[in-house]
């Protein structure tokens, strides 16, 4: 008893082992509500035409598209007509409606299309349906919908094409119309092969046409007379070519031959039952009874025989497989087998899960029964009472799956509640558990084999080196440390003589070299050599060499992770910190290289990891490394002294390295290279490089279908083609068409993933993966994957990240998105994204995808497995949308989805709007010519009196120019006359009269320019500070011989008594002077003029207010009075102005940032201007340094100012007249210039010019002393002429004053920028010109001195003298070979005038003009300042220095000296001695 006992135990841990073994291969994947499913119980399945699944839940139907669930049921205020979410099945009929029974049962057909449920509720021929309880829906080929009812007879939906609604027929027994059956109790209704119905009930047979859209009674009473009159029991039926077989409750099988139309009877068993008919293929057919058991007939003989199992004798339904098995369905729990071969029966059952009694119902028992063969062959069974699981032909028993209670596998109930194996092989069902179960079956591509398989350890199955030798045996050794090897399958023990294959060490390399040794390396218990001890090489000697720090010739590191033979039958050992290794064998004794003893160039510090060793076609070492890739050339030393070659990853260059983690390194068969890399995909080596080329590649990853960028392993099939395993499955490159194949586990490889540099192709072409569990081997040519004809669907449509729901309100979709052929959208609804997916189930997430949208896109966007297409701001416009699957390996046809997408234009932009602007457009054209004429007129008008003010000003300005000289002539010979001739009283009276209108013709010129200036917008304002009190004070008293004359009483009050403030003094000088001038002109005699200066009232204005008692200017003129060329009413032609005094002082008001205001009081009328106080008003720009009024002022003298100025005092007269300075006088103006001449001709030599190109030429030839010049001259202005003058290098250092009537800021700036010395306007005085002239002629006689002492460049200043660059140039070029030559006696003039290239007289007085020196003298001095260098530097006696510097002896040196610095050089050493001591 003990014995059986044990035995046992170990028979069922076998049968145990084995089931688990047995196991179809497939991948589970569970959907829940938490994925999206409505209700976890789930009822019935199905999958429509289109390829969506639909699942029946206890909260309504839900369509799944692979990536996400949608629910359709009613939901609380809809209009939904479904009043009953829990679906018990569903039927789609051939037009492509759903049709859904509840749990009611109630039916309501499901319009995909609108996505709404209709009830069926009403018939067309009478009769209200709302109590009718359907119990089975059947769809048939011609559209129509069956509807089985329970005892209420039968129910007919016919689609009508123009309604597109079903119309419901009614058929019970005693209907009228065509619409009677013999019984409302329905047994059976099939649909034959020639689409004729035929419907089974208790009293009778059937059978229905369709003819012209109704059905009619097909059965003619005379052929079928005895079969209608026997009112038999129609329980079942089949069919078979010709012949429709029908059983009976009472023990006949009716047979019906559709051909002859003819019925024949067969009484079997009288009494028995018939549940079931099935004709087979061998042509038996077997009939299931109660009470008779199984009987089988012949066809022919209707012979039959009855076959009995012992305890079932009632039998249900029958299924006949692919191999002839009938398959019965028994009244007690399980399912029968009966094999006709053997003539035996056996019964199935599986251990059914313990549920409460209570649980148990017939629902589970009863309905949930079933079995079905699937697209692979695979027969699948829910048994009767519970129990589901498929048939394992080899073990002959149900085969659980993955649902074995109490298992260590089990994952679903083995109560099934529904089940559906679709087109493609995938497998669905609901459990007891809940929610719904897919299972994807991968097929027999991937032989998996585990090394251990009743270990649980991960370890004991990971494969981390897998090798096959010359012997073809293969070498497997686990991460664990235990080593393997198979020969065709078998395993050999006890191979090693000295040592376990299980104390090896964790092995990470396996290598055999051509002399049959086996190295082996391991991680941390070093290089193992197995010499082989005989010629069949079944037994090894194994010796073990580790790292010794005391001897340099051990190997450098105990983790061995790379074993390299090359093409010289050398051994080379990639370590894991140690770097390269090279065994040597000398003297019997095994030596290794390494950076230690050998490679001196070897990166040792950052190329330490070695992960793989390839050899290349050229005979180099390729290293892969943590830190890039290596290389070198065996070759090229014998002494260690190799050059090593690195490849890395370099930011920016898409074609260096992906990453610097070089996993694995891979020769294929026609020599390239390919780098395997953790994390930048696989790389491939661009071209043949020679050993010192820089390596390029061409990198793919994820981006091109790589499953992911690290790869751990690759080797190539016999096809060429590239195998490699990533963190993400295998792929399966082909290297000609760069296309990725990718596998994963549902294609059959294990879910664990791969291990690192465990590959290899065996002799026979298999292909070998060391994995994390286990290792597969396959053959490529061999693998196979199916194909199948699929579609692809849109699933959804978003705007704005917002989900449309066809139908509702608002919604642009009227119908479902896969049933819509075309799109229209709001110009504002331009951001849209469109959901798709392949309706395939099997590996939804390795399809990949494309898409287009026409009218957008350029070309098609390939997104891998992304399922979304998104577009932002789409104009307004047609678009087809285009979205297809890439995956040609997977479908037999290219499944691809258009849609039309029209975005309308906004209300502005519609055909409409375009109408209205067109007619806008005519009315604006209209309206705009009127405008444009009107405008045209007024702007010629404007325009005709703009030139006639532009002409106005121009005149003026001219006339002002032109009285500039007239007044100069004027002023001066006045000025002459009033020095020199002795005038009586009244003649001095008279010459001040004069002198004064002078001045207030000078202020006219003034405003006349300046107020051109403002027209034009070329003001430019000086501010400075100024005491604003003094300053008015001194404009009033030009006005105070006119105030005693008309005897006014002319009043100055102000609230303090000096105040400063930042103002133009010029220009607010004419706006004070011009009030005060019209003041007194319109005020009648004996009246008071006051001017009020307030600056305490404000904090950041003051004030300056005129006040007079003249007739004032009508309330309505006074916003014209400051307009230009206004002129009072009733005013006396005598005190009429120029209409531009009042226009000009408002306008520099502005300019000033202020404001003037006219206003009348009780007599005469009042101007206040208000001004700012500080300078913040201001730019920078307008912050100017005041400049010296005697040299820009035009005013000539103050009134009250009655001394002439004379600066002939200060002009020595006493020059002789070889030695006076001469003078270029250019002016064409012939009376000034000969006054002019008049009167320098007692202090200058006078030469004159009448005209610019007449000074040039004159200046070039007698080279003057200075120029005075004109400015607006014929032939050459004086600008153009000093321009040439100053970059001519032989007349650049003559000074330059220029006379013109041009007197603005701009001009004066413009003429001292070419150079001229001084800028003085008409009219002027010859006092002032006199002492300008005085000054340059001194300042130039002191630059000499200055330029030698200082050296250095004078700055470019108004009343200094300039040194252009030209005349600096030359200077220091006389200076430097002067310095140069000095020390030879012989040195002269001559030599100097050569060496600067310019003749011997030009070059005299061009520095005798700057330097005030004669060349001679010019030496001399040059000649003393460097003795007086000498002398102070105390290293050289006198005569030493003398001759130094050029002297032919000392004493004229001394001589010399004396004369210069008034001491003698001995003397001037004495003191120097006495003072340094």
């Amino acid at each position: 008893m003990h014995y059986f006992k044990k035995h046992w135990i170990i028979f069922i841990l076998l049968t145990s082992f084995l089931t688990a073994n047995a196991q179809l291969k497939s991948r589970l994947r569970h959907y829940s509500t938490e994925d999206g499913l409505s209700h976890d119980g789930v009822l019935c399945i199905t999958k429509d035409k289109e390829g969506f699944m639909w699942f029946g839940t206890w909260d309504g139907i839900n369509r799944y598209d692979g990536n996400q669930f949608i629910t359709y049921k009613a939901r609380p205020g809809d209009r939904s007509s479904l009043k009953n979410n829990k679906i018990r099945s569903i039927v789609e009929d051939k037009i492509g409606y759903l049709w859904v029974e509840t749990y009611d049962n109630k039916v309501y057909r499901f319009d995909k299309r609108t996505e709404q449920f209709l009830a069926i509720n009403k018939s067309v021929n009478g009769g209200n349906l709302k109590d009718i309880v359907v119990s089975k829906l059947i769809a048939t080929s011609l559209g129509d919908t069956w509807l089985i009812t329970e005892e209420q007879g039968l129910l007919c939906a016919v689609y009508d094409e123009e309604t597109k609604l079903p119309k419901v027929y009614s058929y019970q027994k005693g209907k009228k119309g065509g619409f009677g059956i013999p019984s409302n109790h329905i047994n059976f209704l099939i649909e034959d092969k020639t689409k004729k119905i035929w419907v089974g009930t208790d009293e009778g047979l059937f059978c229905l046409v369709k003819r012209n859209g109704k059905y009619v009674q097909y059965l003619k009473r005379q052929n079928s007379e005895k079969i209608l009159k026997s009112n038999y029991n129609v329980t079942c039926v089949t069919g078979k070519n010709n012949l429709l077989y029908f059983g009976t409750s009472s023990g006949e099988i009716i047979i019906y031959n559709t051909k002859e139309r003819v019925f024949k009877i067969k009484n079997l068993v009288k009494g028995a039952n018939i549940n079931d008919i099935c004709v087979a293929k061998s042509g038996q057919i077997y009939i299931s009874t109660s009470k008779q058991g199984l009987l089988v007939m012949n066809p022919k003989s209707l012979q039959f025989e009855v076959l009995k199992m012992d305890g079932q004798s009632n039998l249900l339904s029958l299924y006949e497989d692919k191999s002839g098995n009938i398959w019965i369905e028994p009244t007690t729990p399980g399912i029968i087998r009966y094999n006709p071969y053997k003539k035996v029966f056996k019964l199935y059952v599986h251990q059914i899960e313990e549920v409460p009694e209570q649980l148990i119902t017939k629902t589970y028992q009863d309905k949930n029964y079933t079995v079905f063969e699937d697209v692979n062959g695979v027969l699948w069974t829910s048994m009767k009472g519970g129990g589901f699981g498929y048939y394992d032909e080899e073990r002959n028993e149900i085969a659980y799956f993955y649902n074995k209670p109490g298992s260590s596998d089990q994952q679903l109930s083995n109560v099934v509640t529904t089940v559906f194996s679709d087109k493609t092989g995938v497998l669905w069902l609901s459990t007891r558990f809940g929610g719904i179960n897919k299972a994807i079956f991968t097929g027999n591509n991937f032989q998996h084999q585990q090394l251990e398989p009743q270990s649980l350890k991960r370890y004991d199955n990971e494969v981390r080196a897998i090798y096959e030798d010359s012997k073809k045996r293969i070498w497997v050794a686990s991460k664990i440390g235990n080593l393997y090897v198979f020969d065709k399958g078998k395993k050999i023990q006890n191979i090693f003589k000295n040592i376990s294959t299980a104390k090896i060490g964790s092995i990470y390399a396996i290598k055999e070299s051509k002399n049959g040794i086996i190295w082996i390396g391991t991680k941390g218990q070093g290089l193992l050599m197995a010499k082989p001890l005989n010629k069949e090489r079944t037994s090894y000697e194994v010796t073990r060499f580790l790292n010794d720090k005391k001897d340099s010739n051990s190997l450098s590191s105990d983790m061995i992770y790379a074993i390299l033979e090359d093409a010289k039958g050398r051994i080379w050992i990639g370590t894991f910190g140690g770097g390269l290794n090279l065994i040597e064998e000398k003297n019997n004794k095994i030596i290794f290289k390494n950076a230690n003893n050998y490679f001196k160039n070897y990166p040792i510090a950052t190329s330490n990891v070695i992960r793989y060793l390839e050899e290349g076609a050229d005979g180099t070492i390729w290293i892969a490394t943590t830190d890039g890739l290596l290389r070198f050339n065996p070759e090229s030393s014998k002494n260690g002294d190799y050059q090593f070659y690195r490849s890395s990853k370099i930011p920016g260059d898409i074609n260096s390295l992906g990453n610097n983690d070089v996993q694995v390194i891979h020769k294929n068969l026609d020599g390239q290279m390919w780098i395997g890399t953790f994390g930048g995909g696989l790389n491939k080596v661009i071209g043949r490089p020679k050993i010192n080329d820089k390596l390029r590649f061409e990198i793919y990853t994820k981006e091109q279908g790589l499953p992911n960028d690290i790869v751990l392993s690759m080797v190539d099939d016999k096809n060429g083609n590239l195998w490699l395993a990533t963190e993400n499955g295998l792929s399966k490159f082909n290297i000609n068409q760069k296309t990725f194949r990718n596998y994963d586990s549902y294609d059959g490889l294990p879910k664990e993933g791969f291990s690192e540099s465990a590959c290899f192709r065996s002799a026979s072409g298999a292909l070998y993966f060391g994995c994390i569990y286990g290792y597969i081997s396959f053959f490529p040519d061999k693998i196979t994957s199916k194909k199948y004809n699929t579609e692809i669907a849109l699933t959804n449509l978003q705007l704005y990240n917002k989900d449309i729901i066809a139908g509702a309100p608002g919604s642009p979709l009227s119908f479902s998105l896969n049933k819509t052929n075309k799109i229209v959208l709001d110009y504002n609804q331009d951001v849209l994204s469109l959901d798709y997916s392949v309706l395939d189930f099997r590996a939804n997430s390795n399809i990949n995808y494309a898409f287009i949208l026409e009218g957008y896109d350029k070309a098609w966007h390939f997104v891998k497995n992304q399922r979304k297409a998104t577009y932002t701001h789409l104009s307004s416009g047609d678009y087809i949308f285009k979205v297809k699957s890439l995956n040609k390996d997977l479908f037999t046809n290219i499944p691809e989805k258009s849609i039309a997408i029209t975005i309308l234009p906004p209300p502005w932009l519609t055909i409409w709007a375009y109408l209205l602007y067109a007619i806008l457009l005519v009315v604006l054209i209209v309206m705009a010519r009127r405008i444009i004429i009107t405008m045209i007129r007024l702007r010629n008008k404007v325009t005709v009196e703009r030139k006639l003010t532009d002409l106005k000003l121009q005149f003026f300005t001219n006339i002002s120019h032109e009285l500039r000289t007239p007044l100069t002539l004027i002023v001066n010979p006045l000025s002459q006359i009033a020095k020199t001739e002795q005038l009586s009283e009244k003649g001095k009276e008279y010459m001040l009269v004069v002198n004064k209108n002078a001045n207030r013709m000078v202020r006219f010129i003034n405003q006349l320019l300046d107020f051109r200036k403002i027209q034009s917008g070329k003001i430019q304002l000086k501010v400075s500070e100024v005491e604003v009190v003094a300053f008015v004070k001194d404009i009033a008293a030009y006005f105070n011989e006119l105030a005693e004359e008309k005897n006014i009483k002319f009043l100055i009050h102000s609230d303090v008594e000096t105040f400063f403030v930042w103002i133009d003094e010029e220009k607010i000088d004419i706006v004070v002077y011009n009030l005060l001038s019209n003041a007194f002109k319109f005020t009648p005699p004996n009246k008071i003029i006051d001017i009020q200066i307030d600056c305490a009232s404000y904090p950041d204005k003051f004030i300056i207010k005129i006040t007079d008692q003249g007739v004032g200017v009508p309330e309505s003129k006074l916003a014209e009075i400051f307009e230009l060329y206004y002129e009072g009413e009733n005013h006396d032609q005598s005190q009429k102005g120029t209409g531009i005094g009042l226009a000009l002082s408002k306008d520099i008001i502005l300019n000033h940032k202020g404001k003037i205001i006219a206003q009348n009081n009780e007599e005469g009328m009042s101007f206040i201007i208000e001004l700012n106080k500080g300078s913040m008003s201001f730019t920078s720009v307008d912050m100017l340094e005041k400049e010296n009024d005697e040299r820009h002022s035009l005013l000539l003298q103050h009134p009250e100012n009655k001394t002439i100025f004379s600066a002939n005092d200060s002009i020595d007269k006493s020059i002789a007249d070889k030695e006076k300075p001469v003078v270029l006088l250019v002016e064409d103006n012939t009376d000034l210039r000969k006054f002019l001449a008049d009167q320098l001709i007692d202090f200058y030599r006078i030469t004159e010019a009448a005209d610019g190109l007449q000074g040039l030429n004159t200046a070039l030839e007698i080279l003057p002393d200075l120029i005075i010049s004109d400015v607006m001259m014929p032939n050459m202005d004086g600008i153009e002429m000093l321009d040439k003058l100053k970059n001519n290098l032989t007349t650049s250092h003559i000074p330059v004053i220029l006379l013109t009537a041009k007197s603005s800021i701009e001009n004066q700036i413009n003429g001292l920028k070419y150079g001229a010395d001084f800028y003085i306007t008409k009219p002027f005085h010859v006092d002032h010109i006199l002492v300008s002239m005085q000054n340059l002629i001194m300042q130039r006689k002191n630059l000499y001195k200055k330029f030698l002492e200082e050296r250095k460049i004078f700055k470019l200043e108004p009343g200094e003298i300039i040194i252009t660059s030209k005349d600096e140039k030359f200077l220091k070029e006389v200076i430097a070979i002067v310095e140069n030559s000095m020390a030879d006696p012989q040195f002269n003039i001559d030599s100097v005038a050569a060496a600067i290239a310019m003749g011997r007289t030009t070059f005299f007085k061009k520095l005798k003009c700057l330097t005030n020196r004669s060349p001679v003298e010019f030496v001399r001095d040059m000649r003393l300042k460097r003795g007086k260098q000498l002398l102070d530097a105390g290293e050289h006696t006198i005569s030493e220095i003398a001759y130094m510097i050029g002297f032919s002896s000392s004493g004229y040196f001394s001589t010399c000296f004396k004369e210069e610095y008034k001491i003698s050089p001995s003397d001037y050493q004495k003191n120097r001695n006495e003072n340094n001591s």
